[in-house]
């Protein structure tokens, strides 16, 4: 497998393929990112309505030209703040009719727009409620996993599923916590070095779908790659408590967890 890009705290990612019906006008075809590599599509999400499609011109919410152009897009398209997404305005029901990946974006771009006057927490529960209202299991949990593949600037969504599940497992029946760290307990009594490259144990048949140092703040640079069977290996840039969550798929269900890392700074 090949090695993940250099991420910031919150798991960030490039965005996957375009298609004519998701790119907007007078925008060219996705280049490479600047690892060499492009998004993939792992879980199948295309044919979706381009974001905004839905929505009539009287319903759609819109955005000021200030927030087009907003310093804290994280990647997204100025013309997706045009359009409205993000607005917290929008109930649930209005925004089922964007299907799957305009949820997701309206959603993704939200994670961004909320923190201008919410905690990481009120933000975090806004989505959830959003999702709740949407209602329907096998749309949310493919809304989810397309978020995973948008841009992150602060809030992946990893947490937001987590706090899903925590809050209604009946609408993600498929995602529960288990052990896919197993070696968590020592991770938490070492102290590891900047830079050390840090084993992270997996089950051998587990599949890791996502990743990301949860509760935000900072960011300390880091890399998260494969590495020998049942292991993966991280690097840290920065010296402090770092909060690990990953998603895992074993045996056709993904399953959460937690894990903590303790990095301090390099000996003089």
């Amino acid at each position: 497998m090949s090695r993940r890009r250099v991420g910031s705290r919150d798991g960030s990612k490039a965005l996957g393929p375009e298609t004519p019906a998701t790119r907007p006008p007078g925008r060219p075809k996705s280049e490479p990112a600047a690892d060499g590599t492009r998004g993939s599509d792992s879980h199948g999400a295309t044919g979706d309505r381009a974001a905004g499609a839905g929505l009539p011109p009287s319903r759609a919410p819109r955005l000021s030209e200030g927030d087009a152009g907003n310093s804290g897009s994280g990647g997204f398209w100025p013309g997706e703040f045009e359009r409205g997404l993000g607005d917290p305005s929008v109930p649930g029901p209005q925004l089922a009719c964007l299907g799957c990946l305009g949820i997701a974006r309206h959603l993704a771009v939200l994670l961004v727009r909320g923190r201008a006057d919410r905690s990481r927490a009120e933000t975090i529960q806004l989505v959830v409620d959003r999702l709740v209202e949407i209602g329907v299991p096998e749309l949310i949990r493919r809304v989810l996993f397309e978020m995973e593949r948008l841009p992150v600037v602060d809030i992946h969504p990893l947490e937001v599923m987590a706090r899903l599940v925590d809050a209604r497992h009946d609408l993600l029946s498929d995602v529960a916590w288990g052990e896919v760290i197993l070696n968590k307990r020592a991770l938490l009594d070492q102290v590891f070095r900047v830079g050390e490259v840090i084993d992270v144990w997996v089950p051998l048949n587990a599949k890791l779908k996502a990743f990301a140092i949860e509760g935000g703040g900072g960011a300390p640079g880091y890399c998260f790659a494969p590495g020998p069977p049942a292991r993966y290996t991280l690097e840290l840039e920065s010296p402090g408590v770092f909060d690990l969550l990953v998603r895992a798929e074993i045996r056709k269900k993904h399953y959460l967890d937690r894990a903590s890392v303790r990095v301090d700074r390099e000996s003089a």
